[in-house]
């Protein structure tokens, strides 16, 4: 049996970690050198990334490069899939409750309707140009897509066993004669070590999200309901899984926030699965989402 090589850094506001076959651990270097490209270009806690320039032209038409152009269609996209609420354009709301670029973690404003706009950002197909109207934050699916380029780039390498944790957001490939990656399901309910379940992982990616880690002044969190531009306590925690990252972590941010009766609504009409927990202890578990060991 292959041994397996481990390896952990610090990106994206998270731990990440790569196991693989120890054969085609020379990939690791890449493979954390694709996430750090991508924080250094879309975090919005880096003054230099192309994302905080961009933040810095509100109202001018500016000219992106593909990726950026991609990103903001798919951003639209999963809008409407999601009734409004995965949403790039709340930024000003997190920096507004405290988590700001310094991480300052101090609330400047709670008045739950100064930041809404109808109009968000407007795109220009034909010469790849964008408007902000208000300021974005890719880090509702940041995770998600440094998951998606980080296994692209493995696949093509013809590596055939390997897991990416970015952070709790998870993809794994298992080879054939290989064991099954086994992963912990935390329980929200709980800041480290409980777990409320394990399942087995092969060709798929799972995302969480939940407040518990990142939780200040007692219910303040990251998890904004861009309907009201305050958190969203009605759910404790959320596990979504589906084929590509981007989408997967998209749908964990977009439903937790939606509540827990409509974030089930908006699941079953986007054909989603997942495992949805509210914070009064009721549980919602999909058809097709894997069996909890």
């Amino acid at each position: 049996m292959e041994k397996i090589e481990k390896q952990t850094k610090e990106l994206l506001g998270s731990v990440i970690s790569i196991e693989i076959e120890d054969e085609h651990a020379n990939r690791i270097d890449k493979c954390f050198e694709i996430i750090s490209n991508l924080e250094e270009k879309y975090s919005r806690f880096k003054p230099s990334s192309t994302l905080s320039k961009l933040n810095e032209q509100i109202g001018n038409w500016q000219k992106v490069d593909e990726q950026t152009f991609e990103l903001l269609i798919r951003a639209n996209e999963l809008y409407e899939d999601t009734d409004g609420y995965f949403d790039i354009t709340i930024k000003e709301i997190l920096d507004s409750l405290g988590y700001d670029k310094d991480y300052s973690f101090k609330v400047k404003s709670n008045e739950s309707g100064i930041h809404k706009q109808l109009q968000r950002y407007e795109i220009d197909p034909i010469t790849n140009e964008i408007k902000l109207l208000k300021q974005i934050d890719f880090g509702g699916f940041g995770k998600g897509l440094a998951l998606d380029l980080v296994s692209n780039f493995l696949d093509e390498n013809n590596v055939s066993h390997y897991l990416i944790n970015a952070g709790g957001d998870i993809y794994a490939k298992r080879s054939k004669g290989m064991p099954a990656w086994k992963i912990l399901l935390e329980n929200p309910f709980e800041k480290d070590g409980n777990y409320i379940g394990i399942i087995e992982i092969d060709d798929f990616f799972i995302a969480g999200s939940g407040p518990n880690k990142r939780k200040w002044a007692d219910s303040i969190h990251h998890l904004i309901n861009p309907k009201t531009n305050l958190p969203q306590n009605e759910n404790a925690g959320i596990f979504v899984i589906g084929q590509e990252g981007l989408v997967t972590d998209a749908f964990s941010t977009g439903l937790f926030v939606a509540g827990f009766e409509k974030g089930i609504e908006l699941a079953n009409k986007n054909g989603i699965d997942l495992f949805l927990i509210s914070s009064d202890g009721k549980n919602y578990k999909s058809n097709n989402f894997p069996t909890l060991l």
